[in-house]
């Protein structure tokens, strides 16, 4: 009977371990409003069709873009990683009722149909599956908020994405995790995004990492990681956590996407 006893507190134990419900890793409430969305649009230009490809762009982004406070376009390349060479189009942040309103905005669609499509590749680079998606803002796991345009603020110059492909039925525990991290003092600002449907590639979260420059993108991030938990929960509760993400997420690849001015 002692054994048994024993079998079942041990049992338990290991499961308190790597169970992310745990003191430590504590469930939390999912905010009540709406949490702002990201589209963004992976393309790359044909070759020789750079100046027309981008041009294009900019002229659409004039005419049927940027006249709502605090919805801006932009542009993003992709310099190195996983989808170097593509560019990123850009809108956000936004509600879904103001992309319901754009959809109905007579003449956009077949303006990028006939301006900008054109010059886009429409295989992608080497035939790779492109996250072309809406992606939603999950602010509150994060210490980087949402961009707040109204005020002047600027998007960051180069962002390091770091793709995450979570385990089936185990993203609420992953969001527990993450719920840990914004709880922590990281030296590195961070957002947290996750697509709006999932396109089968192995993108389900992505911890997206804000530098001014590509010498402060110098940073080993694991040490950030390390440093910020262990303030918090000491040497014990990081090693606990980050052991219980592993087991709960594969690593899907990273890119650096900077500003095209």
């Amino acid at each position: 009977m002692k054994k048994i006893i024993l079998l079942l507190v041990a049992t338990i134990f290991l499961g308190c371990q790597t169970n992310p419900s745990n003191e430590i890793m504590a469930d939390f409430d999912w905010p009540e409003e709406k949490l702002p969305f990201f589209e963004v649009i992976h393309m790359q230009p044909k070759n020789h069709e750079m100046s027309n490809f981008l041009n294009n762009i900019k002229e659409h982004n004039e005419i049927y873009h940027n006249k709502v406070a605090g919805v801006n376009t932009f542009i993003r390349y992709i310099s190195s990683g996983k989808y170097a060479g593509q560019y990123q189009w850009i809108e956000g942040p936004m509600s879904m009722e103001y992309l319901d309103n754009k959809l109905q905005i007579d003449g956009h669609q077949e303006h990028w149909q006939e301006n900008v499509q054109p010059y886009v590749n429409d295989k992608g680079v080497n035939h790779i599956n492109t996250p072309s998606n809406y992606y939603r803002v999950l602010s509150h796991l994060a210490n980087k908020k949402v961009y707040d345009f109204k005020s002047g603020e600027k998007p960051t110059k180069f962002l390091k994405i770091q793709q995450l492909d979570v385990k089936q039925g185990k993203m609420w525990d992953v969001l527990t995790i993450l719920n840990n991290w914004a709880e922590s003092d990281f030296a590195v600002d961070y957002s947290v995004i996750m697509p709006f449907v999932n396109d089968g590639a192995g993108n389900d979260i992505s911890i997206v990492w804000h530098f001014d420059s590509m010498s402060k993108a110098d940073t080993f991030l694991p040490g950030v990681i390390r440093d910020g938990l262990d303030a918090r929960f000491g040497e014990k509760g990081r090693q606990k956590i980050l052991k219980s993400m592993g087991e709960l997420v594969t690593y899907n690849g990273e890119f650096i996407a900077q500003i095209v001015e």
